[in-house]
Parts: structure tokens; sequence; C-alpha cells
């Protein structure tokens, strides 16, 4: 038995993100703690502790900045993806631990900001990382079915559907969870 410790905390400060970071035990709710963690104002504390060796939890750090961002660019919210982007400076970029995620994320962010053509495999590949990422465990594919000229991609488990629509000639895309949509209108 350990001795994990919830500290029922919805709205941590700096202060208790440290301090759960360095504690394997310690919690800041019981389920979804992840959650709770979306948001930029977190994301600067989040890439500086997945950037400390030292740190138990540095790889769940960047996997929580990964899927909030992710999350963001699907459902096209601007706001929070430009906050995002504004977090963004060069040690972050500079860094072997979150460059990956700064490249993946400036390259779906200036899509999304200044939509263009996409070659099909710059489409797969936009697709793939909006709907998996790094961390992320699904399965994804291309399904073959064009809905009103966008490409429709699925990730999956065998509890969950995603689906993402591409539109390779403007840019543009459209999520749905759950089930395939049918017609398209942006």
């Amino acid at each position: 038995m350990t001795d994990d410790l919830i500290l029922n905390d919805v709205d941590p400060t700096p202060e208790v993100i440290h301090r759960w970071a360095y504690d394997e035990n310690l919690f800041l709710i019981e389920q979804d703690e992840d959650l709770i963690l979306h948001g930029a104002e977190y994301v600067p504390l989040l890439l500086q502790l997945a950037r400390e060796p030292d740190c138990p939890k540095n790889d769940y750090c960047l996997s929580i900045v990964y899927y909030h961002s992710q999350i963001s660019l699907l459902n096209r919210d601007r706001q929070e993806c430009d906050a995002i982007f504004n977090c963004l400076d060069s040690s972050i970029d500079s860094s072997p631990v979150t460059s990956k995620w700064v490249a993946e994320f400036r390259r779906a962010y200036q899509q999304l900001i200044h939509p263009c053509a996409l070659s099909h495999t710059d489409a797969v590949s936009l697709a793939k990382w909006l709907l998996v990422g790094d961390y992320c465990v699904r399965s994804f594919m291309e399904t073959g079915r064009i809905v009103n000229d966008f490409c429709e991609f699925k990730c999956y488990t065998q509890s969950y559907n995603g689906y993402l629509y591409i539109n390779p000639v403007t840019g543009i895309w459209q999520q749905s969870h759950h089930s395939p949509i049918q017609t398209i209108e942006l």
C-alpha cells in the first residue's frame, strides 16, 4: 500500500504544482488530474518541469501540454492557442525535451491562423499529430472517405472514436467526436 495523498485542489498554485511534480504519491484530484492543468497559464511551468531531469513527473508534465494544445487546436480555440503560442520562448524551442512539441505546435498553430493548401502527406501528418501525437494510445487511420472535399481521419480505441476532417485545398479542419459527420459547412 502506498502513502498516496489527494489534495483535492482544482485551482493549484505554482507552488502546489511544483510540489505535486516532485512527489510521485501526490495527486491534485482523484481522477483526471491532468485536466485540471489544461490552461495556457500552466504551460510555462509544465514545460519547465518537463525539462527538469530530476523531476519524477517530467514526462507526465509534457504529456499534459501535448494533450491540452492538441485539444485547443482541434477545437480551433484561437484564444487559447494564441495564449499557448505566447508562452513559447527560445529555451523551450532549443530544449531537446520540448523542441519536438514546439515544432509540431508551431506547425499546427500556423495552419490554424494562416490556413493554406496542404499536400496529402502534410495533411496526414497534421491529422495524426492532432488526433494522436506522442502520448495518446490510440490507433490512427485515414478512412479514404471524402466529405465536401474534406479527407476523413479517424483515431480510435476500444471505447473511443474521434474524427478529423481536413480540406487539403484550404488547409482548414473540423473535428467530430464519436461518430463521422455527413456534411461540413465552414
